[in-house]
């Protein structure tokens, strides 16, 4: 008969904040709701002291990958078993399923320690691309046991690897945004934020832009973010000055972006098996008010409901990009009610009691 308890986690993770990004506010969200039960281990990142004082649970800096050894995961073991003994965790969550999972696996097998993975797309999909690779990705994910994914486009591809994994859909929640003051601009403004790498769509957004002016003459677009394509993506824009590139920004500075646009932008697109796993930027967009155009793959359709809450496009065709764009600002009647409509779904179907404490359901009931 399973224990009522709650137990207690160790999640262990290459990717976490204070590194910007939506898989590292995924799971700060979650270590949030579990802070009386989880300890997180991840690895060093610049001003990561100030941010991991301020929280509520612990965490531990450690470098989980080893330069001069091979695997290089292997040694990562040690260290998280010797945290696991200290802290009398009772279960691994394991972010980064390849290579952190080799660990996890090592772990099981010679000390017993029970895992589940965390799966958010891209790593899935990396996983899967030669024989080796696959190999032990299925065999981390059946020794699992229970593996969470961030939609349902994501449960099923994992599915179709094996159809008899335990799996829960947890989809991103939202922390808690600084609180504002609503402002309306006299300026179109169209606000798009990520890192800037192809499959985010900012190339075709910069491409659709010229035909937004001509219908909006006075239209704005701002991008947000850092990335390898930055370069590139400024000499497309062409020094447009209807196009501002504001870098990477604080939480603060993205909260204050997402107030003031009209609308927000990301039409992302599907690249070599890269995809947009959810897109946690649509639900802040939606938070405050703010409709998306949003590129239609991954799992983009379950945050963003076309014709509804935004309008999902072909994130490689310029002229849908703009068609959406030109209506929704050219309509003010349906933007807001699709910006209501966004926002009654985020406090309904993605607050953290709803989402995440599936995992709790799991982690209670399924050991």
């Amino acid at each position: 008969m399973a224990s009522t308890s709650m137990k207690k986690v160790l999640l262990i993770t290459l990717d976490f904040l204070p590194r910007l990004g939506g898989v590292g506010q995924y799971l700060l969200n979650i270590a949030e709701f579990f802070s009386e039960n989880i300890i997180v281990v991840t690895s060093p990142q610049d001003n990561d002291l100030g941010f991991d004082s301020a929280q509520s649970f612990k965490v531990y800096r450690k470098s989980l990958l080893f330069r001069f050894f091979w695997p290089r995961v292997l040694p990562s073991a040690l260290v998280i078993k010797w945290i696991f003994d200290k802290e009398r965790a009772e279960i691994l969550a394991v972010n980064d399923v390849l290579p952190l999972g080799y660990a996890a696996l090592v772990l099981k097998w010679f000390f017993k320690i029970p895992y589940f993975v965390f799966l958010h797309g891209l790593d899935f999909n990396l996983a899967k691309r030669n024989f080796w690779k696959k190999f032990w990705l299925r065999k981390i994910l059946r020794n699992a046991k229970f593996v969470v994914c961030n939609s349902r486009h994501l449960e099923n591809e994992v599915k179709k690897l094996d159809s008899k994994l335990g799996i829960a859909v947890v989809y991103p929640t939202l922390g808690s945004p600084t609180p504002y003051k609503f402002v309306e601009s006299r300026t179109p403004i169209i606000f798009s934020l990520g890192r800037l790498i192809r499959r985010k769509g900012f190339d075709k957004l910069i491409l659709a832009f010229p035909k937004i002016k001509e219908a909006i003459p006075d239209a704005v677009l701002i991008i947000a973010g850092k990335g390898p394509e930055e370069e590139f993506l400024r000499k497309s824009a062409g020094g447009n000055s209807g196009i501002i590139f504001v870098g990477e920004i604080s939480e603060k500075q993205k909260w204050a972006f997402y107030n003031l646009c009209d609308l927000f932008a990301l039409p992302t697109r599907e690249i070599n098996g890269d995809t947009e796993g959810f897109g946690i930027v649509y639900l802040e967009a939606a938070y405050f008010g703010k409709p998306s155009v949003a590129g239609n793959s991954g799992g983009v359709s379950e945050a963003v409901l076309d014709g509804k809450t935004g309008i999902l496009v072909d994130g490689g065709n310029v002229d849908e990009i703009a068609g959406a764009i030109v209506k929704l600002l050219k309509d003010d009647e349906l933007r807001k009610k699709m910006g209501r409509k966004a926002k009654e779904r985020v406090a309904q179907e993605f607050g953290a009691a709803k989402q995440i404490s599936k995992i709790k359901e799991f982690l209670i009931y399924n050991l």
